[in-house]
């Protein structure tokens, strides 16, 4: 290890991102604010009840303030329901809608995260939402329709998948799998049944929230991250709170700038160490396996074999 390697260890005294960033687990979260959402939505609505209160009262004080509404007057209004609408759901079969759109993304969410890295997936699902939403606002027909629910946003995640790696296999243990893009067929038809009854409104919405997906991935291949901006505002937010410990001078003088005698800066092992290893499942965690170099994977393989 040289004296720069021993420099950014030093450095690195703040602590890990939980959401956004390397150790927390984005998809997870996805998952947990939908579930946490939804609940706190049906303990509202059984309070309400409990109230001798009906559903339509409970739509006027608490979820229009949730729901994306069907006009851009009423939204300029309530501008936070652009975010707050695709994690939001509530009303008859709520539970059947939550498992299904889970389900979708926790597949298509996988793919994305394993392939393009761990803090691109929330990003992408705001974007996806946020396509969606607009669309919504702009092409809406039926006057008082509300947009709820994680299916749009969902949609684009499934959409960023499918463009990003349409070869994936999934299901690997059934006939050597299948490619994702069928899959995804599967899942286009499922959501062209859902929106039977309205279907310029969602259908509009989907498109949207298609259309920012893959926006988004063809901009990552073109070395753009259009989701950067909200992992940065996001470490600016939990550092403000969790600052970094100020190193002193004895500190820095021992850690950094002592002597190496006839040791190199760097050396060379015929096994990779653990904190080796490490670092790379944290460079898959976070930029995907791809971006690994050939001699990353070929430590990986001689990790794998020795174990």
């Amino acid at each position: 290890m040289g004296e720069s390697d021993r420099h950014i260890e030093y450095k690195d005294v703040r602590p890990r991102k939980a959401w956004l960033g390397m150790e927390g687990n984005a998809l997870v979260s996805l998952l947990a604010l939908n579930a946490i959402f939804t609940l706190l939505m049906l303990v509202l609505e059984v309070s309400f009840y409990v109230n001798e209160k009906n559903s339509a009262q409970f739509n006027q004080s608490v979820l229009h303030w949730m729901v994306l509404p069907d006009g851009l007057s009423l939204w300029i209004q309530r501008p936070w329901t652009i975010l707050t609408y695709m994690f939001t759901d509530a009303g008859n079969n709520v539970f059947i809608r939550l498992i299904a759109n889970m389900l979708w993304l926790w597949t298509f969410g996988f793919v994305f995260q394993q392939r393009a890295g761990n803090n691109k997936l929330i990003p992408l699902y705001l974007y996806a939402g946020l396509g969606g939403g607009l669309f919504f606002l702009f092409f809406n027909t039926v006057p008082g329709n509300w947009l709820i629910g994680a299916q749009v946003a969902v949609f684009g995640v499934s959409t960023a998948a499918v463009v990003l790696a349409p070869n994936h296999k999934i299901m690997i243990q059934v006939r050597n799998g299948f490619p994702l893009w069928s899959l995804y067929i599967i899942y286009v038809i499922f959501n062209s049944i859902t929106i039977t009854a309205y279907p310029i409104s969602l259908g509009s919405a989907l498109l949207g929230s298609g259309l920012f997906g893959a926006g988004f991935v063809w901009l990552l291949k073109r070395g753009i991250d259009a989701g950067s901006w909200m992992n940065v505002l996001y470490d600016k937010i939990v550092f403000a709170f969790s600052p970094p410990k100020k190193p002193s001078k004895s500190e820095m003088r021992n850690q950094i700038f002592y002597k190496t005698g006839n040791r190199p800066p760097f050396e060379t092992f015929g096994n990779p160490n653990q904190k080796r290893i490490d670092e790379i499942l944290d460079k898959i965690n976070t930029d995907g396996f791809d971006k690994l170099t050939d001699a990353e994977k070929e430590i990986l393989r001689k990790a794998s074999e020795n174990e």
